[in-house]
């Protein structure tokens, strides 16, 4: 994971996970060859583990922003009835709950809609249907619809422990065999410095390396320091550029900045005809657009 000084992840956790590859943003080195492994990787395992043991308590109180389909699904429910007004905009969401009562939430009052997606304090949903924490969490392996829903749910977990915890964090977006999006390989500044987060140098909280596989189709990680980028900084732009000219990752990049904003960086790919057909090359990236806020 990393070059010169300092713990290595296989050296830290003890496990080299299969299929996966490392880059240190400083060095712009890969530390394993990519395999086609399709699946999550050990890392996973470990941080669910670290996660586990150390929830933060904007978690166990409720005030978690959450993704409504997506836990409610997650928890064997379903969604029921939507309406919708004039304009087609979701007024109410109908959520239905294996033993308890259908309940019905309000746009405004009780959700809102970022992205397409319902947006509900976590707390709602423990109180209203006797969840755990837990099962309001969205974790790394948890399967979404859209690429961009990964990202989000990735955002909503991250972000807000970024800014606690004054780290980075980063994550893959997967593409899996049955054609969903998951969020796997987190990794922090904590895991990237091979140190206790107490014992992290400013520089270090602002630093964070990246895992990814050969079904990636993303890469996402978090700003969080107060006078820190609000776009992709020049380190990112040039490791992203970099990972493109040697072919060894050629997906889009996400960045979650202080303000809960989430851009991205998408690829620009140039489109060459020839007699025996269509060639495709990576030219660099496209301006850096914001998808969606939470707010």
């Amino acid at each position: 994971m990393r070059t010169g000084s300092g713990l290595g992840f296989e050296e830290f956790w003890g496990v080299t996970p299969y299929g996966t590859s490392y880059s240190n943003k400083a060095t712009s080195s890969s530390m394993v060859k990519a395999t086609n492994n399709m699946f999550g990787t050990l890392n996973d395992y470990y941080i669910g583990a670290i996660w586990e043991k150390n929830v933060p308590s904007f978690l166990i109180d409720g005030t978690q922003m959450v993704m409504l389909r997506e836990i409610v699904e997650k928890n064997k429910g379903s969604i029921g009835k939507i309406t919708y007004n004039s304009s087609g905009q979701v007024m109410s969401i109908e959520v239905i709950m294996p033993k308890a009562e259908p309940i019905t939430y309000n746009s405004g009052s009780d959700f809102k809609i970022i992205n397409q997606k319902a947006i509900i304090n976590a707390g709602r949903l423990m109180d209203d249907f006797n969840l755990t924490s837990e099962q309001v969490m969205h974790k790394a392996g948890d399967p979404f619809r859209r690429k961009e829903d990964a990202a989000m749910a990735f955002a909503l977990m991250y972000h807000p422990t970024s800014k606690q915890e004054m780290q980075e964090y980063s994550a893959s977006i997967d593409r899996m065999q049955d054609g969903t999006f998951t969020f796997t390989n987190v990794m922090s500044s904590a895991m990237t410095a091979g140190k206790k987060l107490d014992y992290l140098t400013d520089i270090e909280r602002r630093n964070v390396d990246y895992a990814y596989k050969a079904n990636s189709v993303g890469i996402i990680h978090t700003h969080w320091h107060p006078q820190g980028n609000v776009g992709f900084s020049s380190q990112d732009m040039s490791e992203a550029k970099n990972l493109q000219k040697t072919g060894d990752y050629t997906g889009s990049w996400y960045l979650v900045n202080k303000y809960f904003e989430v851009k991205v960086l998408m690829p620009y790919i140039k489109h060459t005809n020839h007699e025996w057909g269509r060639d495709e090359k990576y030219k660099g990236f496209e301006a850096a657009i914001k998808i969606f806020q939470i707010k």
